[in-house]
């Protein structure tokens, strides 16, 4: 018969249960440390959109909203535009960068797609098969490059706008021109009585492409951004002509004297908005500065005047004798992607997805343009009906609005920057700039 004997030892459970609740705590410790360290989600910008904290450790405007809208932990470092782009090549090239960086559509987020995750699938997961209806398509369409979404887009924008000063033109019982030979009459008209007529930053590139595009969107729609395409030559008899009335600006009237040595941020922005000129070519950006009591009130104190006046605004006028002033093109004005190389692609996602979604009503309030269909402007702080007005005619202008503001090539976009300068000061003549420009074009990897 087998015996089998158990030798038990006594335990000291004091002991015991002291080294328990040890492991216990360093157990739940361990587990909190992991949690706020999934949770802290990083994102550098440009333009953060109010995302940020302030000096004094308070979160600013928007960042109240996200807070308020259950965002996970958010860290957002904001750079001047030139140092952004220089931190942007260094940390996207070698993979440090941030969870979340903020793009331009065209050139910048082509140039750095490839190092983005693609976004669909998180898109498929939130909001269903349909995601795509919940967003503009312009937007959409931008924000994807070889059939990856890399970004999505927080908030609109609208160019190809003419921004009229109704005040002005009441004090002279002058119309908004209509087109082309009414723009150049009026604007001399002004100019006769001592008053600058349209106002013009030529001095930047940015704000001349915006109006290059305008005008030959208005001339031929889409034959501009079939020529980046390769689709369609740059000396494209409508793209010549686009050309021709741009440099004819600067001799006609149209244009202020010393255009070209203007900004259009301050220069321009300020003479306008403080009612030193009539006109100028602007974005929906501009909204917040004119048409909201706070905005005004900062573009008082800031450009030190007091009147109030009546700003409106309207496409660029008809040149191609259609009888229809010029629509607007769009494009995201700021959009977020994801870094492919990013640990923390979940949080990351949920942090996006409060940004890009559930603050929409909160940059409505600034009036942006919503990246989201059925988000409409929130008029509460307009200045006055005739504000109000004004961005309703903008609401339906954007609807209707076509093509895009952003170039994807940068090459073209150097090359027809080159070129508005030439002839605006009269080195080239129209056709020389576009036989540039299409050699830029032709040298362009597609």
């Amino acid at each position: 018969m087998l015996i089998y004997c158990q030798t038990i030892s006594y335990i000291n459970w004091e002991d015991y249960m002291r080294h328990l609740f040890k492991t216990i705590l360093v157990f739940f410790t361990l587990i909190a440390f992991t949690n706020t360290t999934k949770a802290e989600v990083t994102y550098s910008c440009w333009n953060c959109m109010m995302l940020g904290i302030d000096g004094e450790g308070n979160p600013e405007g928007a960042r109240v909203d996200y807070n308020n809208n259950g965002g996970v932990n958010l860290s957002v470092t904001q750079y001047p535009y030139g140092d952004y782009l220089q931190a942007l090549q260094l940390n996207m090239i070698s993979g440090t960068s941030d969870d979340l960086m903020a793009f331009q559509v065209g050139s910048m987020i082509s140039e750095y797609a490839e190092y983005l995750e693609d976004l669909t699938p998180y898109c498929e997961k939130e909001w269903g098969a349909n995601w795509k209806d919940k967003f503009l398509a312009v937007g959409i369409d931008q924000t994807t490059v070889d059939g990856r979404l890399v970004a999505l887009p927080q908030v609109m924008s609208a160019a190809g706008a003419l921004w009229y000063n109704q005040t002005i033109f009441d004090k002279y019982n002058l119309s908004v021109p209509t087109n082309w030979e009414e723009w150049i009459s009026v604007s001399n008209t002004l100019r006769e009585n001592g008053e600058i007529g349209f106002m013009h930053g030529a001095k930047d590139s940015w704000v001349n492409y915006d109006l290059f595009i305008g005008i030959a969107n208005e001339l031929d729609p889409g034959v501009i951004y079939e020529a980046e395409a390769g689709e369609a030559a740059w000396t494209h008899d409508s793209l010549v002509k686009a050309m021709t009335l741009w440099g004819e600006m600067f001799t006609n009237g149209i244009m202020q004297d010393g255009a070209l040595g203007n900004s259009q941020y301050p220069d321009t922005h300020q003479a306008f908005t403080s009612g030193k000129a009539a006109m100028m070519t602007m974005g929906t950006w501009n909204n917040f500065s004119t048409f909201t009591n706070e905005g005004l009130k900062g573009s008082k104190d800031s450009y030190g005047f007091s009147e109030d006046f009546k700003y409106g605004i309207t496409g660029l006028p008809d040149m191609n004798g259609d009888g229809k002033h010029g629509r607007l093109f769009a494009s995201p004005d700021v959009s977020i992607g994801m870094s492919a190389s990013s640990n923390n692609k979940d949080e990351a996602w949920k942090a996006l997805k409060v940004i890009i979604e559930d603050l929409q009503s909160t940059y409505a309030k600034d009036l942006w343009v919503p990246a989201l269909n059925g988000v409409p402007f929130d008029m509460s702080d307009a200045t006055s009906d005739f504000a109000k007005a004004a961005l309703e005619y903008e609401l339906g202008m954007v609807e209707n609005a076509y093509g895009k503001r952003e170039f994807i090539y940068a090459e073209i976009k150097t090359a027809l920057g080159d070129a508005l300068q030439s002839v605006a000061v009269g080195d080239m003549s129209p056709l020389q700039a576009m036989e540039m420009v299409e050699e830029a074009s032709q040298s362009v990897k597609r």
